[in-house]
């Protein structure tokens, strides 16, 4: 080899490795500026996400615990005489069950039934202050009316009966009333403990402790109870009362108790017409507060196959009210298993208390003569875990929805007109 080829190849050699520690160098220097680069930040930092998982965790805890919470039943007549008691509610809601199906014109519901309404009346009377009066009224009535549900239809009855008890203060003449409905008859098969007995024994123990204090609610309007007894067969008996009984012209407002399963809390679904001070009242004056606008909504659709008696005194009545409704465990509904040991003493002493709150309210309102103003509008209500419930006018609620709507269209449109470098610096 000469000394010439050796000298090209020591060049080529040479060439190599200067390649190859150029190579390397190149590589050192990307790891270094790799291992030195700045970590991207996550969006939130790991202790903040934590906390909110904990915090979200600790709120549903919180959301469940009192939705299914029931307040301590009083079992006792011991202590105020006008207070509300579950016991003895819980003993009238047997002694109607007891009498077993109570169908449209079986036995049970048109004689025996109403006896027993007649003879528990007849012992509150009997028992109570000699400030009040109490009234009682056995009708039976026949009719017809054309309505709407399930499909266009003419409803024909004949000699149902309705119980109706007016309590008033002694010697006074009111000329307005408060009515709460309940019906007593059932489903065919059912011993409909919910549906409705349950509701029927809280009215008789509200009854009993309206009048047998020594000092008795007093109001300058009367309360009208009626047990009525022809429901199931699509609200007949409380179509007679508000259209052909005397007393159905002093009636101002109503509370209509209902049940579409069993146990649990009554919830509030329907209000009005119109007359917001229903729901106003109703969130400054009940002890448990379950009420929900989505509720009426929904019901009010048609998308649930139901109505109740609140549509027959709004729309044969023109009165306004409020519709209550147990609605836990509703595969009892309409079933040989709505029985009364299903229903917890604590949800008889809520709906009792609760109910037994607006009533009086009502009855002391001077928005039972004279609404005014308060005739009209509609409403935004709902309780929050049930401790207070929230009411705002709807026009409130269309300016409240309507700025979040631009609101979240102004985000958006910024959003989408952001350079894709400007996203990044704003991620980073």
């Amino acid at each position: 080899m000469s000394a010439r080829q050796r000298a090209v190849l020591t060049n080529a050699g040479s060439g190599r490795r200067v390649q190859k520690t150029s190579d390397d160098s190149q590589n050192k220097s990307s790891v270094a500026r790799s291992s030195t680069r700045a970590p991207t930040p996550s969006i939130l930092p790991n202790h903040l996400v934590i906390l909110f998982l904990v915090s979200l965790a600790a709120l549903a805890g919180l959301a469940l615990r009192l939705h299914w919470s029931l307040p301590q039943p009083i079992q006792t007549a011991d202590g105020n005489p006008n207070a509300f008691n579950s016991r003895d509610a819980r003993r009238h809601l047997e002694d109607i069950v007891g009498l077993g199906t109570r169908h449209v014109g079986s036995e049970a519901n048109e004689v025996h039934a109403v006896a027993l309404l007649r003879k528990k009346v007849e012992e509150i009377r009997r028992l109570a202050s000699r400030q009040v009066e109490i009234e009682l009224s056995v009708q039976q009535v026949s009719g017809s009316f054309g309505l709407d549900f399930p499909d266009s239809m003419t409803q024909l009855y004949r000699n149902v009966t309705n119980v109706a008890v007016r309590f008033s203060k002694r010697g006074s003449s009111p000329r307005h009333a408060v009515l709460v409905n309940a019906h007593y008859d059932s489903a065919v098969g059912s011993p409909a403990a919910s549906d409705d007995a349950v509701s029927c024994g809280t009215m008789l123990e509200i009854l009993r402790a309206l009048a047998s204090d020594p000092q008795p609610f007093l109001a300058d309007h009367s309360i009208v109870f009626l047990f009525n007894g022809a429901e199931e067969t699509v609200l007949q008996a409380s179509h007679g009362f508000i259209t052909q009984h005397p007393w159905a012209n002093e009636v101002r407002v109503f509370l209509n108790l209902e049940a579409a399963g069993a146990g649990g809390k009554e919830i509030v679904f329907q209000t009005g017409p119109g007359h917001p001070w229903l729901a106003r009242m109703y969130a400054s004056v009940v002890p448990h507060p379950f009420a929900s606008v989505i509720a009426q909504e929904v019901f009010q659709s048609g998308a649930i196959p139901s109505d109740t008696d609140f549509r027959i005194f709004r729309d044969f009545g023109g009165v306004p009210g409020i519709d209550m409704a147990y609605f836990v465990n509703g595969y009892v509904y309409h079933t040989a298993y709505d029985t009364a040991d299903r229903i917890p003493d604590g949800s008889i002493q809520r709906a009792g208390e609760n109910v037994m709150s607006m009533v009086k309210a009502l009855a002391l309102s001077p928005l039972l003569e004279d609404p005014g103003a308060d005739r009209h509008g509609k409403v935004v209500f709902f309780d929050v875990f049930g401790l207070f419930s929230v009411v705002y006018p709807e026009r409130l609620a269309v300016i409240f929805n309507s700025l979040v709507l631009v609101g979240c269209a102004v985000s958006l449109c910024s959003g989408i007109s952001l350079k894709p470098q400007q996203l990044g610096k704003i991620a980073v």
